[in-house]
Order: structure tokens, then sequence, then C-alpha cells
């Protein structure tokens, strides 16, 4: 990312950062529980995203240091051996500014060290398939998830998100 950005990724574990609660807000406002579902699996110790190639990561807006989105890689429950995007969110105000690309694209170099299957479920919101179609996910019919990112058949994935 360029000195010049106007956010940072941080990665949030080993210790869940402060500052969750603004964005945990916004999510709420719009009826998305994603901000709400980490702070509750961190603190009950169910999801800690510790796990080999899972990584918790948070975008920080320069001028403030508020966090304006967070993104997490899991195991995936549902694909052997793939790792799986989870509770992906980016704020109103911060959609539209290249966040949500820079957050997908260092969860999933960082997961390429460990598979070469990444997965997603693009439920969420009628922008999300879009979205991880833009950066190579490929929609499939497999329970429990909508979209894979096969970085074998796609080896240029990582590339095409820097569009």
């Amino acid at each position: 990312m360029p000195d010049d950005a106007p956010f940072t990724i941080e990665v949030a574990a080993p210790w869940l950062p402060d500052g969750l609660a603004e964005l945990r807000h916004d999510a709420d406002d719009e009826g998305i529980r994603i901000v709400g579902v980490i702070v509750e699996r961190w603190l009950d110790g169910s999801q800690r995203y510790d796990g080999t190639g899972e990584a918790l990561l948070v975008a920080r807006r320069q001028s403030d240091g508020r966090i304006v989105a967070v993104g997490g890689m899991a195991r995936c429950p549902d694909v052997g051996g793939a790792l799986r995007v989870r509770r992906f969110y980016v704020s109103p105000e911060a959609r539209r500014h290249g966040i949500a690309r820079a957050l997908a694209r260092r969860l999933i170099e960082d997961a390429a060290e460990h598979t070469s299957t990444i997965t997603c479920n693009a439920k969420a919101s009628s922008a999300a398939p879009p979205f991880w179609e833009s950066i190579g996910f490929v929609a499939v019919d497999t329970d429990g998830i909508t979209h894979q990112l096969d970085l074998v058949t796609a080896p240029g994935a990582p590339a095409m998100m820097e569009r």
C-alpha cells in the first residue's frame, strides 16, 4: 500500500483492537451483525483467528485512526484444506475508496502461503457477489459457501485485485 494511502491495514490479533465499537455501531445501523459476531466470538473464545493461515485485519483511517473496515480469514468448514474469508465489513463512509479491495488483497496474499483454495459466503448484501467476482472468485454450488478462488487455476488473482 502506498505511504500516502488514506488508510492502513493492520493485524487485529492477538488482541481485539479498540475502536471496533464504532464500526459495530455502523454495521448494526445497517442491520448487519458481522462486527458484533466478531466481538462476541472473540470474547467467548470460539473464534480468535489464531489457527494456521487465519487472520483478523482492520483498516484504520490515517487522519484520525478510526477503524473503518474489518475482515477475517479462517478455516473453511465446508471445503477441506481451504481458508474462508469471514466477517468482512466496510463502513458506509469508507466505501468506494479501495479499502475493501486492499483488505481482501492482504487477506488473500497472506492466506496463499497456507492454501490454494479460498472460499467465501457472499450472501450478506447484493454488492458482495459482484465484489468477490471482480477479484477472481467464482460462484459455486457448494453447501455453506457461495464463491471460491482457486489460486492454482487462477494464479493471477492477487494481480487482478490491483485493477
